[in-house]
């Protein structure tokens, strides 16, 4: 809970105790999104170094910092903030998206010091060179769900640089040797997103699905197909390579748990990205091909 004196950080260092031989903590492919509005006088850091080990050295990269709080009083926050003068040179940070928007909010902040552009940042740390500073749509930031939606799927900006050893992202997709994507989620090339949420009668965990869009049409021909999860009573997304923006489609559902279902309405994407949801009313499945299970 924040208050005057506690303040909101999404990752925080805190090493007092120097180590014997300089120490690197890398810190690859997160992605930090602070959002709540700030009821009371105190600050917020997406990254926030605290640590007074002099040997120690923190290696941000290809990491996406958002903060949009915007707090109440005097407190700053930022998307980094070095909070001891001393040691103070011992971030190695580059190739990451930093982006505040929020009131009183900036891209770095060195002890009493802020800098509320990446250029003056860079100027005064020398890091961040290669970053950027661009706005990102999320699947649904408000619930946490921050997979990469929208424009934001293909944007250039948010291309990183490959690090030897990390060629999967958070859900295990496997990440591009060439051009990775910054943060923890990795699009698919091409990729269109949907929010699918849909329940089965008789398992209640999430499940192996099979879903399709078909054309909304007769003959209703299948324009892709995609192995997913679902089930739980919560949102999964689901990665179609074939999708087109602003052509309407029936989304259709497999699983060993149910029947094949297919959606009552139709589905369209907009910038890639679209949602569907089952649980919201029978009608939701065509000729209403569901039941009603515990309320």
């Amino acid at each position: 809970v924040a208050t005057a004196t506690v303040g909101v950080y999404g990752l925080r260092s805190t090493l007092s105790v120097t180590p014997v031989s300089t120490t690197l903590n890398n810190m690859y492919y997160n992605t930090v999104y602070l959002s709540a509005p700030g009821t009371v006088n105190y600050s917020s850091a997406c990254f926030s170094d605290n640590a007074t080990a002099t040997a120690f050295l923190i290696n941000l990269r290809d990491n996406i910092l958002i903060n949009n709080i915007s707090s109440a009083g005097v407190a700053r926050g930022s998307t980094i903030f070095e909070q001891n003068a001393s040691p103070l040179n011992d971030i190695v940070s580059d190739y990451n998206n930093l982006y505040a928007s929020g009131a009183q909010t900036d891209i770095g902040r060195r002890t009493t010091l802020y800098y509320n552009t990446l250029a003056s940042w860079t100027t005064a740390t020398g890091n961040d060179s290669n970053s950027t500073s661009t706005a990102v749509s999320f699947v649904n930031a408000a619930t946490g769900n921050l997979h990469l939606a929208g424009a934001s799927l293909t944007d250039p900006l948010l291309v990183g640089i490959p690090i030897v050893g990390y060629t999967t992202d958070i859900d295990g997709n496997t990440r591009s040797s060439v051009k990775p994507f910054k943060g923890a989620d990795e699009p698919p090339a091409g990729s269109s997103v949907l929010s699918l949420k849909i329940n089965f009668q008789g398992c209640p965990s999430v499940s192996n699905i099979y879903v399709l869009l078909r054309n909304s049409t007769s003959p209703y021909a299948i324009v892709d197909s995609v192995a997913g999860i679902g089930g739980g009573n919560v949102a999964c997304n689901i990665n179609f390579n074939s999708a087109a923006n602003g052509t309407p489609y029936y989304v259709v559902v497999r699983s060993v748990n149910a029947i094949e279902t297919w959606s009552s309405g139709f589905v369209t994407f907009s910038s890639g990205t679209a949602s569907y949801d089952f649980t919201t009313a029978l009608s939701q499945a065509y000729l209403s091909n569901q039941i009603l299970v515990s309320g």
